[in-house]
């Protein structure tokens, strides 16, 4: 009698992830059940970077990201950015990953994060560099070493 529940409990999991779309199993998860950086969402549209050389030859610039904890705890975590489709050539992210950017979201908290950086550019070669990057993911480690790409 087990084995005839369990066939059909397959089968109606298998209709309902071909019925439903897959992100709302995915929020029903996070809002429901997942804790610490499990339950963090990002919005990929909403993430730019825009950055410029000053007068002195250091890069300056500034990233918006906006993070979502589904979680009823607060969650701490370590941010790093990395570029969607990746050039070959000079990243602008590796400098900004170079910083250890630690942030902390406070259970059900919507924010979008403003995050700084500047750095002397070593060659003169990159000594008039500017621009903006709007595609990236993120990826957010936990103070225990679990990683998970967003």
């Amino acid at each position: 009698m087990a084995n005839e529940y369990s066939g059909k409990v397959i089968f109606l999991i298998f209709l309902a992830l071909m019925v439903f779309p897959s992100d709302l199993f995915a929020k029903t998860y996070q809002s429901n059940f997942a804790n610490g950086i499990y339950a963090l969402e990002y919005h990929q549209e909403s993430g730019e970077c825009q950055y410029d050389t000053n007068d002195s030859g250091i890069l300056v610039g500034t990233c918006t990201l906006f993070l979502v904890n589904h979680s009823n705890r607060p969650v701490t975590f370590h941010l790093s950015l990395h570029q969607k489709f990746v050039s070959g050539g000079w990243n602008v992210l590796d400098i900004i990953n170079r910083k250890d950017h630690r942030l902390e979201l406070d259970a059900k908290e919507h924010r979008a994060f403003e995050i700084k950086f500047s750095h002397s550019l070593e060659s003169s070669m990159y000594q008039d560099l500017g621009g903006q990057i709007n595609l990236f993911n993120v990826t957010v480690t936990d103070d225990d070493g679990n990683t998970r790409q967003l």
